[in-house]
């Protein structure tokens, strides 16, 4: 089962596109270095072959000359204005608008602070395309200063208020993320959202599916999207205090 899966997604042009976008120069690099390798065995003697590239860098070759090339170009353009809306976008309006709340917070004491920070922190994690980032670095940076201001807490209390306040923040988030998908996984908005159709979404899923916390698993849950693994945990009715558990790390 596992095997097909990773079949699948070897064969998705998705991936094909990851590989391509994502290795970008290194390929034509590779191959000239590959070729370059291949002419100094010749030259040296250490081959009878007369490809211009060693065996590794042939089957490489076959196999992404074997793609659609157009429809894999078209995906990459497609994931590049994606990362360009996410990570540009999206996380520079972020930013913009937790400098704002930052001034804004500035005279106010520190525990209503903490509160609002909290609660705009809740309600961003929530949202599917923000980054939790920014929410940390918001959080470290609001309530340190305000710690520094308050007499008692200083600069070093307020950063390690940060530092509990993000740390909650994050599995109460990841709580209520599996509580989405645990009341509201057969909605078909939810799971367009989280891609159930998608190949990456299947894999993950298969992952999650195993009992215990094996390896593998707990790197899912450590190193994957927020809003996906966690909504696809409640999906899958998985043991709560397990995948909480597993996210600590």
């Amino acid at each position: 089962k596992y095997t097909h899966i990773l079949v699948d997604i070897w064969h998705s042009d998705w991936t094909k596109a990851l590989i391509m976008g994502g290795f970008n120069v290194l390929i034509p690099a590779f191959f000239g270095l590959n070729m370059l390798n291949a002419y100094v065995r010749k030259r040296r003697n250490r081959t009878d072959s007369r490809d211009k590239f060693t065996p590794l860098g042939r089957r490489l070759f076959n196999e992404i000359a074997a793609w659609d090339l157009c429809k894999v170009m078209n995906r990459v353009c497609i994931l590049a204005e994606l990362f360009f809306m996410l990570q540009v976008g999206v996380s520079r309006l972020t930013y913009i608008f937790l400098s704002w709340l930052n001034s804004a917070l500035a005279s106010l004491d520190l525990g209503i602070v903490i509160l609002l920070v909290v609660l705009v922190g809740m309600t961003m994690f929530l949202l599917p395309p923000v980054p939790g980032v920014p929410v940390y670095v918001f959080s470290g940076i609001v309530i340190s200063a305000r710690g520094e201001g308050t007499d008692g807490v200083g600069y070093g209390g307020g950063l390690t208020i940060a530092l509990i306040v993000s740390f909650v923040m994050k599995l109460i988030a990841c709580a209520m993320q599996y509580g989405i998908g645990f009341f509201l996984g057969k909605s078909l908005k939810i799971q367009q959202l989280i891609g159930v159709d998608k190949v990456f979404t299947r894999a993950i899923e298969a992952v999650l599916n195993q009992r215990g916390l094996s390896p593998g698993k707990v790197a899912i849950l450590v190193g994957g999207p927020d809003w996906p693994t966690s909504v696809t945990c409640g999906i899958l009715k998985m043991n709560l205090p397990q995948m909480i558990l597993g996210t600590i790390p």
